[in-house]
């Protein structure tokens, strides 16, 4: 028998068929994260109250404490990406040569700049955007509530 195309293995005609798996994983992972971090500030707004509360009777403004809310968020998301970027970079690049030597195929793994800057864009928008409604419950408190408790 004459192959006039090139024969692939079978491995590699099933992998193709999982293609989109990663994607789809990636996509509940950003919403879980996003849940997350969106429970984290509420809970740290409703801890921070009487902060708030004093930083609002010191002349605050509500965009101020909007503010407030928005760099804390940012900056756990930062502290999240900084510490997770590397070890996704690391465990992915040690699971694509597994993957590629189970194969057959040459185990250089690419690192995609562009990509990693897109998400670390795309992190901190959604970042911003989880802090949204915290914020504004936040801005909209009254301070007399949580002062008057002490």
């Amino acid at each position: 028998m004459l192959y006039t195309d090139p024969v692939r293995p079978a491995e590699i005609l099933n992998a193709r068929s999982i293609r989109s798996a990663p994607l789809v994983v990636g996509g509940l992972l950003v919403v879980a994260a996003t849940v997350g971090l969106a429970a984290t500030i509420i809970a740290s707004v409703r801890s921070r109250r009487r902060e708030l509360a004093v930083l609002r009777t010191l002349g605050f403004t509500g965009r101020q404490l909007r503010n407030s809310v928005r760099v804390q968020t940012l900056a756990m998301m930062v502290g999240g990406f900084v510490v997770g970027a590397p070890l996704g970079i690391a465990i992915g690049s040690i699971a694509w040569r597994a993957f590629a030597a189970r194969l057959g195929v040459v185990p250089a793994a690419s690192i995609p700049v562009g990509w990693i800057v897109a998400t670390a864009a795309g992190a901190a928008l959604i970042a911003i955007l989880a802090a949204a409604g915290p914020a504004r419950a936040a801005a909209r408190a009254k301070p007399a509530d949580p002062l008057r408790s002490q």
